[in-house]
């Protein structure tokens, strides 16, 4: 009975370590996956806004959709679609018109939390209102630390190249 408790409290304890590893990539990191597959990244904003133009059959709305290799039943799948998410290391994509009716697409690159509370690093492609980077203000520690010193979300939006964004947002 001993020997099954310490088996117990050994596997809590690897998972706590486990779930404590800072295994975030750089912001860098983010920003040359993009660099390396740009010319990807166009193609899938130029596919999705043309999706965006007619109501998806698994949306409930004209105005935004989700898009996945696990959301998205096979019969609805693009191919192509489909090669240029594996290309750029995703899996998902949400598309959204914006209020002002332009294209937004969205891919999550990173997410780390639990219960509301955490961050994540996303490109977005063609943010309506991007919040400004400040390379001077907005480290991951600092960010971190005002948030949890203020309580407050944050968010920032670092321009990439053709429209999209490396956003950053903190819950």
């Amino acid at each position: 009975m001993l020997t099954k408790k310490i088996i117990a409290l050994m596997v809590v304890v690897v998972l706590l370590a486990y779930a404590c590893e800072d295994d975030r990539p750089s912001y860098k990191t983010v920003q040359d996956n993009f660099f390396a597959h740009q010319r990807a990244f166009k193609q899938i904003a130029d596919i999705v806004c043309q999706m965006g133009k007619v109501k998806q059959p698994y949306s409930y709305t004209q105005d935004e959709f989700g898009y996945g290799f696990e959301s998205t039943k096979a019969e609805h799948r693009i191919k192509n679609l489909d090669a240029l998410l594996i290309q750029v290391r995703m899996s998902e994509l949400r598309y959204q018109k914006t209020k002002s009716g332009q294209c937004m697409v969205s891919l999550q690159y990173f997410v780390r939390g639990f219960a509301g509370s955490g961050f994540k690093f996303d490109y977005n492609y063609q943010v309506e209102t991007p919040k400004p980077y400040d390379a001077k203000k907005h480290s991951f520690k600092q960010l971190v630390d005002a948030a949890k010193k203020d309580g407050k979300d944050f968010r920032f939006d670092m321009p990439l190249a053709d429209g999209w964004y490396f956003t950053f947002i903190y819950t």
